[in-house]
């Protein structure tokens, strides 16, 4: 009869197969806990946030109120019939787990007599508007003609809304490039933007773009 026997996996008298066994085991465990660690971490931080918010703060007034003095001087030194910030968001989840991406008006600074649009620009779908995406991703804020659009939601809403021309710019994130929402600014009146140099709506436009930036840092 002969006797096998079974192959040394020791070394200096440590078990190699085992210990790596045991390593794989350990890592096996820490992966299970921080996946089921993780909602309730995440729903730690969100209460925590929740929690130091406060809507009747003076700092939460201030910096609103900061963003809000931007969007009306670009208004009145453009002469639009309205200017707004709109901000990128998520709005629930996909089956897949992915996040909803969404954009709202956030401030608006409006003419007297022109439409207030809040209602219209609230939790809208951004993979609706991937024209004005694509607007946006040009970082120009040339005045456009909504009429030079092509078919689309983007130039339907802006007509249904009175816009005839309008001017749209990035915001990003402060000290990043990481764009977060976008400023419109809309003439609803031909003669309103006649006497306007088109150089001094760029710069007026990408000026309060990074005037907004450190106020949405602060906001909340």
């Amino acid at each position: 009869m002969v006797n096998v026997s079974s192959p040394d996996n020791s070394f200096g008298g440590v078990d190699i197969m085992g210990s790596w066994v045991e390593f794989g085991m350990v890592m096996v465990a820490l992966v299970a806990g921080m996946v089921i660690a993780f909602p309730v971490i995440k729903s730690f931080i969100i209460k925590s946030t929740q929690k130091r918010w406060n809507p009747l703060s003076e700092t939460f007034r201030e910096e609103n109120q900061k963003i809000q003095d931007v969007l009306a001087e670009i208004r009145l030194k453009l002469n639009t019939g309205r200017t707004c910030l709109l901000q990128f968001h998520n709005g629930g989840t996909y089956l897949d787990g992915s996040g909803i991406k969404k954009f709202s008006l956030t401030h608006e600074s409006c003419e007297s007599g022109v439409s207030e649009t809040s209602r219209d620009r609230h939790d809208v779908l951004m993979t609706h508007y991937l024209d004005m995406l694509s607007v946006i991703s040009e970082k120009d804020s040339s005045p456009r003609l909504v009429s030079d659009l092509d078919d689309n939601i983007f130039r339907r809403h802006l007509e249904s809304v009175g816009t005839t021309i309008f001017s749209i710019y990035p915001v990003t994130s402060l000290g990043s490039s990481r764009v977060v929402g976008m400023i419109l600014a809309e003439w609803t009146e031909w003669e309103k933007i006649e006497n306007v140099n088109d150089e001094d709506i760029t710069s007026i436009i990408i000026d309060g773009s990074r005037r907004i930036e450190p106020h949405l840092q602060k906001k909340g």
